[in-house]
């Protein structure tokens, strides 16, 4: 079975700042249906720190300079690169094309069992934040597929933030691994699944049962993306981005040999790389407390 997605960009307009050639940017991102797309990434090409994500009604507003590019992508629809001055038109994209695995069918249903694998219960070494993106390997000790029925994470959310009292939306990620280097591949969701995270808020427990995800054999990259802070009536504040990502940090040890944290410090050249390289005072490879329970079938 092939599934289709596509993605239309419509409804931009421009409004002009004080500030020479500045410009600021709001646009709706929705699907060939119309329907709007919530928690799109919007970021500028080779611009660290400039970015932004729909809200839920797939509404952005980003401060642009004419020779700037937007970066679009959100899971489960082909990533574009378009120019601010092209922005105007309606934007189609090529499919992502999803091939769905054949499921046999048995008579008898089968017991299974299951498995916490990852990070959680070891001593707490540091925090780490400043990122958008996080993720660590995972892999599986069995070599057999199973599915992925939650997952878990150690934050930590400062409480000196000027959006102190606010909570966090964040998104699932779930990744292939790269087989010529040790990073994450390709997305294994087609769905989004994003997540709120409370000011006071400590430890994540997220319920993934509904969405068949699978473990892989070699095992998979499990991870979080920060998208911003959100309002008391649950709307996306605008360009609260940076500020985010100052303020919730990932709890990690330095003990296990599950995987490894990693990082990406500009979301479209792909530069993951490994959080320790960041730590001045420890070389030493960290651990992401990141987990999933898993649910194995038995022989």
């Amino acid at each position: 079975m092939i599934l289709k997605i596509k993605l239309v960009i419509s409804s931009f307009c421009i409004i002009f700042n004080i500030s020479a050639q500045q410009t600021t940017l709001i646009g709706r991102i929705a699907n060939e249906s119309n329907v709007s797309l919530p928690y799109v990434s919007v970021f500028l090409l080779n611009k660290v720190n400039n970015g932004t994500f729909t809200d839920k009604d797939g509404v952005f507003k980003l401060n642009v300079y004419p020779e700037d590019t937007l970066c679009i992508s959100h899971i489960g629809y082909t990533s574009v690169k378009i120019s601010v001055n092209d922005i105007g038109k309606t934007l189609l994209l090529k499919p992502n094309v999803l091939y769905l695995k054949e499921t046999t069918i048995r008579s008898k249903k089968l017991k299974s069992f299951s498995k916490k694998i990852g990070l959680n219960s070891e001593k707490v070494s540091g925090m780490f934040c400043g990122m958008d993106k996080y993720a660590m390997f995972v892999k599986n000790p069995l070599y057999r597929e199973g599915s992925i029925k939650s997952m878990y994470c150690k934050v930590y959310h400062a409480k000196d933030s000027k959006f102190k009292n606010l909570n966090i939306q964040l998104r699932v990620r779930i990744y292939s691994k790269n087989k010529i280097n040790p990073y994450p591949n390709k997305d294994i969701l087609q769905e989004n699944i994003p997540i709120i995270i409370k000011y006071n808020q400590n430890n994540l427990a997220i319920d993934l049962s509904k969405y068949n995800i699978p473990f892989l054999k070699e095992g998979v990259f499990i991870g979080l993306d920060i998208i911003g802070y959100i309002d008391k009536e649950g709307n996306l504040i605008q360009n609260s981005l940076v500020d985010c990502r100052k303020n919730l940090c990932i709890k990690f040890t330095s003990q296990g040999k599950e995987g490894f944290l990693t990082y990406n410090a500009h979301l479209y050249k792909l530069s993951w790389n490994l959080v320790s390289n960041l730590l001045r005072k420890n070389s030493n490879p960290v651990n992401a407390m990141l987990g999933v329970q898993v649910i194995f079938e038995e022989d």
